[in-house]
């Protein structure tokens, strides 16, 4: 995913910071937020770390 980005696969520049690339696993663990971290630019995180902190303490 890393190698697909930098190859600008997911939008470049600014309209990065709009898209969230991530690889899940079901159930969830804590390494969904660790790889969320790893693959994007901290600008494209604020919407999904949020969303991520409210499915936590459901």
């Amino acid at each position: 995913m890393a190698r697909l980005d930098a190859e600008g696969l997911f939008v470049t520049g600014r309209e990065r910071h709009s898209v969230v690339v991530n690889v899940e696993v079901v159930p969830p663990d804590t390494g969904d937020d660790e790889r969320a971290l790893r693959l994007n630019p901290p600008e494209a995180l604020g919407d999904w770390l949020e969303e991520a902190a409210v499915l936590e303490d459901a």
